[in-house]
Formats: C-alpha cells, structure tokens, sequence
C-alpha cells in the first residue's frame, strides 16, 4: 500500500491548493521523484526580479520583454498573471490583458487590425491577450504549459474574458499542439520576433478548460 505524505502549505500562496503529482511508485523516502505545483499571483514590486530572471533564462535577447513594458502589462486593472513554482522554485510566469491596451498607442502593438483586417472583438471588453509566456528550460517537457494554459483560462473567465488570444511560436510544436486541441489560426506571422514564425492563435476559455 502507498503511504500518505501530508504537504504544509505555504504562507506566500494560501489561496491556492497543491497539486501533488508523483511518479509511478513514489514514497517518502525517494521524495525527489514528487513534484509540489502552485501559483502565485503576481505583485510586481515584490515579484519583478523574479520575473525578469525567468524572462532572461527563457528567451534569447531580442526576444525578452523589458521591465518597463512588463511594469504596464501588470498594472493593468484587468490582467491576468501569475507566477508557477514547482517545489517552491519560480520556475515561468504568464501574463495577459485586455485586447484594447494593444492599440499601438498604450503599446507598442496594434492588435486592432492585423494586415488590414479589423478584429471584430476589439472594443468589446471579452478577449484577453496572453502578451508573455515563459518556462524554465529545464523544466520544460513536464506538462507546464498546458497547466499555465489551464489556469490562465479560469482566471480569464472569472475577470469576463470569454476569449484568449496569443501570438505561439511554431518552433516547438506547442502551436500545433493548441490548434489540435481547439484553438483557431487567425494569422501566420513569419519573421516576427528573432525572425521566427509566430502563430496569431485564439481561443475559447471554455474550451481550454
């Protein structure tokens, strides 16, 4: 039989549960094998280092955001973002708001019309633009994304937010993996950042969860 191992919650983070996920045969005594998920919203005074540090390990340099287009995103009332620690260690962040601040005024990107098309959901309070997603690569492969995703999905739906946008790298196949599992391809963006391709991907919050 499996034996019981009561986990303590932390102080940081009581609003959220743990999710224990261990291997196949994990006990106590091989307790490396665990891994103690949770998330932590963000306060950005507090948090921005830690933010910053993901943001440089994650990207090569011409693709990081800076700190000061960071320090907007999350002071932005309706945003959505959080950071992910896997046995108390911050290990990626995500963060999103809403459709309109992407005006080519408030930010730099005009998200009103992409190559001369109008988006039909701008100015309407309902889609949440996932701006920045990022997981330590060496905890990468382990089902992360997919959780953020999650997630990031019921706290978009609990501020209103009926659809998630995002611009994907296809590099990774991550993209791919999306539109398998719902999302719409609304836009191919070659040579974007670091002159990769990006997906212009959307998504219902119902269905991601």
């Amino acid at each position: 039989t499996s034996e019981v191992l009561t986990i303590k919650e932390e102080k940081f983070q009581p609003q959220y549960k743990y999710t224990i996920k261990t291997a196949q045969k994990a006990k106590p005594k091989n307790v490396e094998e665990l891994r103690i998920v949770n998330f932590k919203q963000v306060d950005w005074k507090e948090d921005k280092e830690v933010i910053m540090d993901i943001e440089r390990r994650s990207f090569p340099e011409e693709m990081q955001e800076d700190e000061e287009e960071l320090a907007a995103t999350f002071a932005q009332q309706r945003h959505v973002g959080f950071i992910l620690y896997e046995n108390n260690k911050p290990v990626g962040y995500t963060v999103g708001v809403p459709l309109e601040h992407y005006d080519g005024k408030s930010d730099y990107m005009d998200l009103e019309e992409i190559y001369g098309v109008k988006d039909d959901d701008f100015g309407k309070g309902n889609t949440i633009y996932r701006e920045s997603t990022a997981i330590l690569p060496e905890f990468r492969g382990r089902g992360y994304a997919h959780k953020m995703l999650t997630e990031f999905a019921t706290q978009a739906k609990d501020k209103g937010y009926t659809k998630i946008k995002a611009h994907v790298r296809r590099q990774g196949g991550y993209s791919d993996f999306l539109q398998r599992n719902g999302a719409k391809l609304l836009v191919v963006e070659d040579g974007w950042l670091g002159g990769e391709t990006f997906d212009y991907l959307e998504m219902d919050v119902n269905k991601v969860l």
